[in-house]
């Protein structure tokens, strides 16, 4: 059977898709969202009670465009490129708020329904980021933290993603302790994301690369831009 080919840029296209319907179905799905989504989606729930326009996307790329300052302090570097991954989170955001509207903001009632939500946030997860890590073009903030901060110091970047998915689910706790008093938006859900994302992913990508030609359409774009994250677990 012949592979799809030049697939690069309608990967992370597609992948971009159904990873902000993954995190809209788990976050109605109220189960808790994944440790690394979980900061915004805590500092949206707190601070939507007195802002409406304060979505979970908006929340997503303001608390990326912060990390990016903090992560050029660390790296002690800047490069032109790491705008592309805060622009990726703007339009990550705009999409994540765009699947709201259409899905409806409040959450799934049915526990049937907020099951099937979950498992397939799951599933679409796996599913976008074995795109993700196939493609050249950046994805977001998150993922270019732990790419850099691993190669500027030289550690596994396996650690640093482990240390760095952990910090975020802390921070997590710290914010909706403070801001709502329970640990709303974090929940059994959390820690099935933890467990299984990897292996889903894993079997993606291998399924992927039976089927698809994962070059670049337009090879001089990779060349100028070369940049890519780690994708989001």
């Amino acid at each position: 059977m012949a592979k799809i080919k030049k697939f690069s840029e309608a990967a992370w296209a597609l992948g971009m898709i159904i990873l902000t319907l993954a995190v809209c179905l788990m976050a109605k799905a109220g189960f808790g969202v994944s440790m690394v989504v979980s900061p915004a989606y805590v500092i949206h729930l707190a601070l939507v009670k007195k802002w409406t326009w304060f979505t979970f996307g908006t929340s997503e790329y303001i608390l990326q465009g912060i990390f990016l300052a903090i992560m050029c302090v660390i790296v002690r570097r800047f490069k032109w490129q790491y705008l592309l991954s805060f622009a990726a989170a703007v339009i990550y955001g705009l999409l994540l708020d765009g699947w709201f509207l259409f899905l409806g903001g409040q959450g799934f009632e049915n526990i049937y329904a907020r099951i099937a939500a979950f498992a397939a946030g799951i599933i679409l997860t796996g599913i976008s980021v074995a795109l993700f890590f196939r493609t050249y073009l950046p994805i977001e903030v998150y993922d270019l933290f732990i790419t850099e901060v691993s190669e500027r110091y030289g550690f596994r970047t396996g650690v640093v993603k482990w240390v760095y998915d952990l910090s975020m689910l802390a921070l997590a706790v710290v914010l909706t302790l403070i801001f709502n008093g329970g640990l709303a938006g974090i929940g059994v859900g959390t820690a099935i994301c933890a467990v299984v994302n990897a292996p889903i992913i894993t079997l993606f990508g291998k399924l992927f690369d039976k089927f698809i030609n994962f070059d670049p359409l337009f090879p001089a774009a990779e060349r100028v831009l070369n940049v890519k994250g780690e994708g989001r677990v």
